[in-house]
């Protein structure tokens, strides 16, 4: 009979039981909180939709109060349905973390499911983000037998797309960029840089640093142990 669970899931998962809070490192803390954050925005905003706010309407088939709180809108219900509506919420606006490795979303994946157990057994922050992180950690690892391999179809895939696609994409963000006044404003900047430099305090740095140096200036303007005004050391 074939294995359901690969040796190298098993081993992970074996992994994770046995790591504790103190044992993660503060990156991956981090990372975690940031991944979170951004999924509970997401979940929120979604929440206001209006099919969102009509799938709670049909999926909370009571006013009683439940045990898990349905995000953004103040009202509760049992668990497994208060994680189907949060996370559906959470997707919706597809501004939910992504993972170009795992081709989902292992955050929201997670996140709800989560939330309503902690919110049911009275966790603490630490046991919401340790759990955030293994169960992200399984959805998102390779074992290294098949790392490369799966590099390798990653950058396949994107090779695979095809090159009107590639140029009509990067006029699109070039016109996001162009409608939020990118042009405008580097125009404006080189503007002011040229009248910085024949300011005072422009022409006192050529100075300084044709006396002392260029590197010894861009350190004191740096540091700001200089007064460019007045051109002398700062007290």
């Amino acid at each position: 009979m074939e294995k359901i669970i690969p040796d190298y899931l098993q081993n992970l998962s074996s992994f994770l039981q046995k790591t504790s809070y103190s044992e993660i490192p503060e990156n991956v803390l981090e990372r975690s909180r940031l991944v979170f954050a951004d999924s509970m925005a997401a979940i929120i905003g979604g929440s206001a939709e209006p099919e969102v706010e009509t799938l709670t309407k049909r999926m909370l088939i009571s006013k009683n109060p439940g045990t898990a709180s349905v995000l953004g809108t103040g009202l509760s219900w049992e668990p497994m349905t208060v994680s189907v509506i949060n996370g559906s919420a959470g997707t919706f606006l597809e501004m939910d973390e992504g993972n170009q490795f795992c081709r989902g979303h292992p955050g929201m994946q997670v996140i709800p499911a989560i939330l309503t157990q902690a919110e049911i057994q009275g966790a603490s922050g630490r046991d919401l983000l340790r759990a955030l992180i293994e169960e992200w950690w399984l959805g998102t690892s390779f074992p290294e037998s098949i790392l490369d391999q799966e590099v390798e179809k990653l950058a396949s895939r994107m090779a695979s797309i095809p090159r009107n696609q590639l140029v009509m994409q990067k006029m699109m963000v070039n016109q996001s960029l162009e409608n939020m006044g990118l042009a405008s404003s580097q125009t404006l900047a080189a503007f002011f840089d040229g009248i910085a430099r024949h300011t005072p305090e422009g022409v006192n740095f050529k100075n300084r640093a044709e006396e002392i140096g260029w590197k010894e200036a861009v350190r004191e303007r740096d540091e700001g142990i200089f007064d460019w005004t007045e051109k002398r050391p700062v007290p």
